[in-house]
């Protein structure tokens, strides 16, 4: 199971991971994008980016952001390779983020948290790992949401 980060531009998680202090932890995201099929016609239509963690003490200020609008400069969700050293082989960036939903609840295990993420840019990086497990070439690609072009 990959390990999932994501920092906010003013707001402080609790990783504890060397290369991610202060960090939120995720338990997991989702994201993705719809393009009309056929002809030139209709825009792409990006949804929001899920994020799913603990309570942590990120969760007020994320609660604050939410309800007074506040806008936020960057967001960065790194996907890393689970094991010792855990190397980042993806990243996602966001640009001029909103936080525009908050669902709370408990699982009977821990209690958990889903933010959703609205941005006007985002940017989405890959890494391939090399041979010896280190990270290779990168593949990048950038959308401006809001304007509708690369």
């Amino acid at each position: 199971m990959d390990e999932l980060y994501l920092r906010l531009q003013g707001i402080t998680g609790e990783s504890r991971d060397n290369l991610h202090q202060g960090w939120i932890d995720l338990k997991g995201y989702s994201w993705g994008l719809e393009s009309p099929g056929t002809g030139a016609n209709g825009t792409v239509n990006f949804q929001n980016v899920i994020v799913y963690a603990s309570l942590d003490k990120a969760t007020p200020a994320m609660i604050t952001h939410a309800t007074k609008k506040t806008l936020i400069s960057k967001a960065e969700l790194a996907i890393c390779r689970a094991g010792s050293e855990h190397k980042e082989f993806c990243r996602i960036t966001l640009e001029n983020v909103r936080i525009v939903s908050i669902s709370m609840g408990d699982s009977g295990v821990a209690s958990e948290v889903s933010y959703g993420l609205e941005a006007d840019k985002v940017q989405f990086q890959y890494w391939e790992q090399t041979s010896r497990g280190g990270r290779g070439a990168e593949t990048r690609t950038t959308w401006d949401i809001k304007e509708h072009h690369a």
